[in-house]
């Protein structure tokens, strides 16, 4: 095989490996987020309908947010505290991942407004309408749902693909 060859294999390769990321990625946050939609439903209370539950809006959050950690990682967010224990580099990362997100959700939602013609004031002001223990709310939410997500991806880079296969898989 040409060195054209395998550069090509190798770029599929990474492609594949990206893509397996952004699914397992994807799929974690769909399931928190369903998590917390069934609370918030029944919440409301037992004359709820399961119907009125927005799986879809769970499923498009847990793809955007997806995608915006692998951008995360592609500009190699967090990884400042690499020298650390394993317990100082996942509250470094998952911090500066969860300011990540929140810069990044706070564009989400700019362009949201955009395309249903609301100028940017606007999405400012209905951002600001929220109260500040909303903000908190969900930015803890989204921390104990990161932190999981870290450590886990932390000690699949420190271990290895197929000892972490192991770990998984050994009685």
């Amino acid at each position: 095989m040409n060195a054209e060859g395998r550069s090509s294999a190798s770029a599929a390769q990474r492609l594949l490996e990206e893509l397996r990321k952004y699914a397992l990625i994807s799929a974690y946050l769909f399931v928190c987020f369903a998590v917390i939609l069934i609370y918030g439903t029944s919440v409301q209370g037992e004359g709820a309908q399961s119907s009125a539950v927005p799986w879809s809006m769970a499923l498009i959050k847990a793809l955007v947010l997806g995608k915006f950690i692998l951008i995360g990682e592609a500009l190699s967010v967090g990884s400042r505290g690499q020298k650390h224990p394993l317990l100082y580099r996942v509250a470094w990362k998952s911090l500066a991942m969860l300011l990540l997100l929140v810069v990044f959700t706070i564009l989400e939602e700019l362009v949201i407004g955009w395309v249903h013609g609301e100028t940017t004031a606007s999405v400012f002001k209905e951002l600001l309408e929220r109260t500040w223990l909303q903000h908190l709310a969900r930015m803890l939410l989204m921390l104990l749902i990161l932190v999981p997500l870290i450590t886990v991806s932390e000690i699949y880079r420190m271990v290895g693909a197929s000892r972490f296969r192991e770990f998984l898989t050994r009685d």
